[in-house]
This record gives C-alpha cells, structure tokens and sequence, in this order.
C-alpha cells in the first residue's frame, strides 16, 4: 500500500478552468471543444510535491475512475502541463491501469483542422 498523501478534492459548476489553461491553443479539435465547452470542473490534487509518487498517482487515478461519468471532457495533468481528451470507454481503463498518467496522457493521434484537402 502506498504512503499515506495527504490530497485535496475540489469541484466547481461555476468557475471556470484558469485563464492560464485556456489562453493556450489546443491542436487537437477534440481537446479544444472540451475546454471551450466545459461547465464545471474537478480536481484531485496531491497537497505535498514529495507525496506525487507513482504508487500514490496510481491510488488517486482509481479514485478519480469512480468519480467520473459521461459529462467528463477532458482531463488535466498539472505536472505535464498536458489535457486528455476523455471517452467514457477507454478512460476509466486507463486510469486503473499500473501506469495510470502515462496511460491517459500518452500521445495519441489529435483531431487536425485541415483547410483545404490536398488529394487530387
């Protein structure tokens, strides 16, 4: 069993995500959709950097599996500075997986705007 961490869980159907967060432009269409449209957000947040162990990330990833549902948008990894885009049927796999973080922000293949299609 990993170490206890002390964490901290927030909601907000109010706020918005950071400016920060948003000020960026996202690649991926999917990504970008998510944080254009959410309406409410949750953190899991690790309170002490030294707690942010992968046995502890891998305990709060099955917390966050179970608090979860077909609302979610996206996810958001602090550390990695990195947003995944969240499907309800791989996610949930993923985030009880033994490399959680990695697992769910793992490059995957973005959604492209193109504007104008080069085949003949």
């Amino acid at each position: 069993m990993p170490p206890a961490a002390k964490w901290i869980l927030q909601t907000s159907s109010s706020a918005p995500l950071p400016t920060s967060l948003l000020s960026s432009p996202a690649p991926d269409l999917r990504l970008a959709k998510a944080v254009r449209e959410h309406t409410a957000w949750l953190s899991v947040d690790i309170v002490q950097q030294e707690q942010a162990t992968p046995d502890n990330y891998r305990l709060l990833a099955r917390i966050v599996s179970h608090l979860i549902g077909p609302g979610c948008l996206a996810l958001y990894h602090p550390p990695r500075n990195q947003f995944a885009t969240c499907s309800m049927e791989h996610t949930i796999e993923k985030l009880t997986s033994d490399t959680p973080i990695d697992t769910v922000f793992a490059t995957s293949m973005p959604v492209l705007s193109v504007e104008e299609d080069p085949r003949p």
